[in-house]
């Protein structure tokens, strides 16, 4: 089993110059049609329990990297997971209780066994705790993906575009009604956070998004009127 620090991800020659699209699981994703667009991608990273079976003209069928917290409430499916060329912990892999939840690393452990896999990537248990003191909840698994775009993936990949983040507003998955109201996450700082973050290199077009996340960003419509994935 090997288990890989984050940045040594950046290393991959598939992600130098590649186009990326990071996929969450926000409900407004059934109301727009995107899927060829997220196709045509050369990399789609996708996350925890998502869905493409017969919800491809949504949200399209590829999976290159999969990002998961590995708890036991993520259905791992080894069938459709075998796609993805990396696999990436949203958790780090500490085993000793110093702040954090001690079991991360025996989820991760369990998961990679589930999947007959034996690599993956993880923050460091530094990062992960610097996150989390930053937004003052444990941070979501779409918000540790958008982190890895931030500090590893921004250098090395030649475009990334984002979809599917509601910050738990509204429906809260494309694949079903049930609307989740966090306990352990702080999804209102996370917006504003990432707002912050992601505007400037929005303006500059080294970061793309749909119009529902620009919007729920602060970003100006006006600016996305070449975006055709609305239904």
């Amino acid at each position: 089993m090997r288990i890989r620090p984050w940045d040594e991800l950046a290393s991959e020659k598939t992600l130098r110059g590649a186009s990326l699209a990071i996929v969450g699981n926000a409900g407004y994703l059934a109301d727009l049609q995107q899927g060829g667009h997220i196709d045509s991608h050369d990399l789609v990273l996708r996350m925890n329990n998502f869905r493409t079976a017969e919800l491809e003209p949504q949200v399209g069928r590829r999976l290159d990297i999969f990002m998961s917290t590995f708890y036991h409430d993520v259905q791992l499916d080894p069938s459709l997971i075998a796609q993805a060329r990396y696999l990436i912990a949203s958790v780090p892999n500490n085993l000793r209780k110093r702040g954090l939840n001690w079991r991360h690393g025996q989820a991760i452990t369990a998961a990679l066994q589930q999947l007959g896999r034996r690599e993956v990537f993880v923050p460091s248990y530094e990062s992960f705790d610097t996150k989390r003191r930053q937004i003052g909840k444990y941070p979501t698994t779409g918000a540790m993906a958008l982190f890895l775009v931030l500090e590893h993936l921004l250098p090395v990949c030649g475009s990334i575009y984002v979809t599917g983040f509601s910050f738990f507003t509204g429906r809260s998955h494309y694949f079903g009604d049930q609307r989740v109201l966090p306990t352990n996450h702080a999804p209102d700082r996370e917006q504003q956070l990432f707002a912050d973050l992601l505007r400037p290199l929005w303006q500059s077009g080294r970061l793309t998004f749909d119009p529902q996340l620009a919007e729920s960003l602060g970003l100006r419509m006006t600016q996305l009127s070449s975006f055709r994935g609305v239904a």
